[in-house]
């Protein structure tokens, strides 16, 4: 298959993959943020897709939806570049991109957190969400702790990149050893994303 990105994929293409049984769709939700002085406004989106398409492969028959690149930042509004939008916008986005997705078709909208602030919000919405769209469950990642430790506090590490570098403001705990490629980063966002298409089915 080409791509697993809705973004890279044509709408007739989309319906087919649907049909074939691509029903579960990952929502990345990021923001657009400094990282400290070296790194661009792009880690988190950029981190998002990435452990997304991990996902994406490790589970199967899963696809990416649009990347969700704003997020609730204020800590980070007086940077240079960084965008903040209201925890209320924020909630009324992902209602209306649950709901599309799930007038499209897909059986599973799980939203993937790349951006630890967008936390909060999604555990607001989620009640609102569940059981709201008939023959589509509505989820997200369900420990932000061990998504965070599986995939920011491993995959650095794995490739040397040290907290300084990274622009990260406290140090990481000691350094612990990456799972096989395939799981790396997306052990704890798998794990819950299988048990919500489960009860989905």
């Amino acid at each position: 298959m080409r791509s697993l990105f809705l973004s890279e994929l044509s709408s007739p293409r989309i319906e087919a993959l649907l049909h074939e049984g691509y029903d579960t769709v990952l929502v990345n939700l990021a923001s657009t943020e400094q990282h400290g002085p070296a790194l661009p406004l792009c880690v988190d989106v950029a981190h998002g897709r990435e452990t997304c398409r991990r996902a994406a492969i490790e589970v199967g028959r899963c696809l990416i939806g649009a990347d969700v690149p704003f997020g609730c930042a204020p800590q980070h509004a007086s940077f240079a570049g960084s965008i903040s939008v209201r925890p209320e916008s924020l909630v009324a986005l992902l209602e209306d991109i649950a709901e599309s997705y799930a007038r499209a078709g897909f059986k599973l909208v799980y939203f993937w957190i790349a951006h630890a602030e967008n936390d909060p919000v999604l555990r607001q919405v989620l009640p609102r969400l569940t059981g709201k769209f008939a023959g589509t469950a509505v989820t997200g990642v369900s420990s932000l702790a061990g998504y965070l430790g599986s995939t920011w506090g491993v995959m650095g590490r794995a490739e040397g990149v040290s907290a300084a570098e990274a622009g990260s403001l406290s140090a990481p705990g000691p350094p612990t050893a990456p799972g096989p490629p395939t799981a790396t980063g997306v052990r704890t966002g798998t794990a819950a994303h299988r048990t919500a298409r489960r009860a989905a089915a």
